[in-house]
Order: structure tokens, then C-alpha cells, then sequence
């Protein structure tokens, strides 16, 4: 800080140093002056040294620190109306103080006050594309297989699963006297036009089975996905009863059905009392090699929709020809009526580039089978 003492000029030439009073005022005034930048070698002239008034000192001062705060803020700034400068945030910062927001994160060093965590963060990445839905489904049949939604409901089949134009369709079936059943094929995603087919009727209620080639042209002879859906009606136009025993799509699917002649203990048990239980067995005979089968066990189909009472557990048969499943019943498992399908199907080598799923060709084939009912009393 610089302290300036100020010269009286006397008659004469001599200089004698000022009142006490006078060299006080500018000991306090002059720092103030200079201390913005204003050069230290600013000479005031011998002859005309005046002593300036309070109020022109005081709008000096006030004039010297407006500019120096409009070139550094300090914290005396702000008594003279001038904000903290704003980082590109928003937030208001101060020399010598933490720099910190609200947050908690640092405005000039990147760090945060509590987490020390740098929020100086390279750009975000740019989201992953959306997955297709038509590669999202097929995913998903290749994990779970087809998706049978309320099947076996004895009044509608529905499944949905992969199709190819040319493909070989396979339905076991069975209607009473009179009634007609009715297979719709609906292509999802432009993989081709419906097809409705009317299924042979069963004049003595006997299964009957029927083959039909896909003809849903617009695919281009690739894999596409569809749904799959089967109702009956009686002479009346009602809806009627209709019983799949079994359904498949592709070349492995045919040759009857390849599940088939699925048997099991009695169609009603008592279930026991106690911790004993009453194991239920299942066989049947699994032709060709299927990369995925599961059993599932459907209860109370009565209504357009079943519940699942056996969770779905796809595993790769160790084999072709017979298959036992066993299935343990209780105390506590629940009376009513039960179904068993088995569904099998292949996995394109588990679809190593899903968005190439319709270029599969006949790996994508599948096979759907039904037992049942057994009463649970």
C-alpha cells in the first residue's frame, strides 16, 4: 500500500510538510486511489495541491472500486450492487470462496464438495438403436418357444409362432357331430397375407388330424411370425367345443405330430393327506431332434384364459423316442381340472444375430402337444 506525503510550497522555495490534518486525509485517500491499478509514479503538481473535499474522495473511492470490481469481482462488490460473475450453470461464484452449487458439485474445479466425485463428465453416449418389435418377439420364441396364451381352452387355440410361406401346417383335432373348426394364420410385422382354412369335420367325434402347406405369400420365402388361432361352431353358429391334441409349423412338425401318443395315470386322483404325496406320470414320444422342449400344466381352462400352474422350464431333451415327466401332487395343490401340453421347437443356433432371424430358413420350426384332463379332487 502506498502512503504519499503531500508538500505545502512557501515562499521562497521552501517546503515545509503539512498539518498533521492534511497528511491523515491523504494517507487514507490516496490508497484508495491507486489501489485499482492506478500508477504509483502520479506526481502532484508542487503549486497546485489541493486538498480535496470528503464527498469528491468519496465518489473517487466509489468510482475506483466499480471499476476494479468490473475487472475482478471481490466480495466488497456486492455493497455497490455488483453480483458474483455466472458460470455457464447458472451459478454464481466467488473468488476465495468454495465455488460450490446448491449440489454439492463444483462449478470451477470439477470436483464436489461432498462426493469429490469429478462432474466434469465426458459427453453422454448416444442411446443404443431400438430393437425392432418383430426382433424383440422373435427373441423371445427362440428363448421361451411358441407362446400359447390360454391354450388348451377348449373353446379357442391361440399360439403364436414363427411360419414360412411353403411351410408344412399340421393340426390334430377333434369337434363333435356337426361342428366345424376354422384355423386363422395372421402374419404380424408384413410378413404376408392371412390365410383362413376350414378344418374336416369329425361326423363320430373321433381326433382327426390335417395337413395344409402356409400359403401367406408377401415373405419372400423368409421366416416371419404369426399368429395362430383355432374355433369351432356348432350347425347354430355358437361357439363350440374344439380339443387340439396337437399342432406344429415346419418341416419337422409333420409325420402325424411330432408329439404325440402322450399318456398318464388316471384322469382323476384324490389328492392325499398329509406330507404324502401322489406322483402323476406322464410319457410321451418326441420325435425328431428338438433343440428346446417344455412341459407346462395348465388348471381350469374353462375360461377363455388358463392359469399356468407349472412354471415353464425349456431344456434340451437328452433325446429322441420316449419321454417321462412326473408331476407331484399334495395337500395342498389345488382341486380343479389340469392340462399337459409339451412344446418343443429349434433355436436357429440361438439366434447369434437376432436382426437376422428371418433369414433362419426351416431351423425355426416348431411342434405343439396336449394331454389331458386329469381332476384333481
Amino acid at each position: 500500500m502506498l502512503h504519499a506525503d503531500v508538500a505545502e510550497s512557501q515562499p521562497g522555495g521552501d517546503c515545509r510538510r503539512g498539518s498533521a490534518m492534511t497528511n491523515s486525509r491523504w494517507a487514507l485517500a490516496l490508497p484508495l486511489f491507486i489501489s485499482w491499478g492506478t500508477s504509483a509514479n502520479a506526481q502532484v503538481p508542487m503549486g497546485a495541491a489541493q486538498t480535496p473535499s470528503p464527498e469528491i474522495v468519496a465518489a473517487e473511492r466509489r468510482r475506483q472500486i466499480i471499476e476494479g470490481c468490473k475487472k475482478e469481482w471481490r466480495p466488497i462488490c456486492r455493497e455497490y450492487g455488483i453480483q458474483p460473475p455466472q458460470t455457464d450453470s447458472g451459478t454464481q461464484t466467488q473468488p476465495g470462496e468454495s465455488g460450490s452449487t446448491e449440489s454439492g458439485q463444483s462449478t470451477e474445479s470439477g470436483q464436489s464438495s461432498e462426493t469429490g466425485e469429478s462432474t466434469d463428465r465426458p459427453p453422454k453416449p448416444p442411446p443404443p438403436p431400438q430393437t425392432r418389435p418383430d426382433v424383440r418377439e422373435a427373441q423371445s420364441l427362440v428363448a421361451a418357444g411358441p407362446s400359447t396364451g390360454g391354450y388348451p381352452n377348449p373353446q379357442l387355440f391361440a399360439v403364436s409362432g414363427f411360419i414360412r410361406s411353403g411351410w408344412p401346417i399340421v393340426v390334430s383335432y377333434q369337434v363333435a357331430p356337426g361342428a366345424v373348426a376354422t384355423l386363422r394364420i395372421s402374419p404380424k410385422y408384413g410378413a404376408g397375407y392371412p390365410q383362413t382354412i376350414v378344418l374336416p369335420p369329425s361326423p363320430d367325434n373321433s381326433p382327426q388330424y390335417y395337413r395344409l402347406v402356409a400359403d401367406i405369400g408377401g415373405s419372400g420365402g423368409r421366416v416371419g411370425i404369426a399368429d395362430f388361432s383355432i374355433t369351432a361352431r356348432d350347425p347354430s353358429g355358437n361357439r363350440a367345443q374344439v380339443a387340439i391334441l396337437g399342432f406344429g409349423a415346419g418341416p419337422r412338425a409333420v409325420g402325424s405330430v411330432a408329439i404325440e401318443d402322450i399318456k398318464y395315470d388316471p384322469p382323476s386322483v384324490t389328492r392325499p393327506q398329509g406330507n404324502e404325496q401322489l406322483v402323476l406320470t406322464y410319457s410321451y414320444f418326441l420325435k425328431n431332434d428338438w433343440d428346446r422342449i417344455s412341459e407346462d400344466l395348465w388348471r381350469d381352462c374353462h375360461k377363455l384364459f388358463c392359469e399356468l400352474f407349472h412354471p415353464h422350464r425349456p431344456y434340451r431333451p437328452a433325446r429322441q423316442g420316449v419321454q417321462v415327466w412326473e408331476w407331484p401332487v399334495s395337500k395342498a395343490t389345488k382341486k380343479g381340472r389340469y392340462h399337459l401340453s409339451v412344446r418343443a421347437w429349434h433355436i436357429c443356433g440361438a439366434l447369434i444375430d437376432p436382426n437376422a432371424y428371418d433369414q433362419c430358413g426351416n431351423e425355426l420350426d416348431w411342434v405343439i402337444g396336449s394331454a389331458g384332463p386329469v381332476f384333481v379332487q
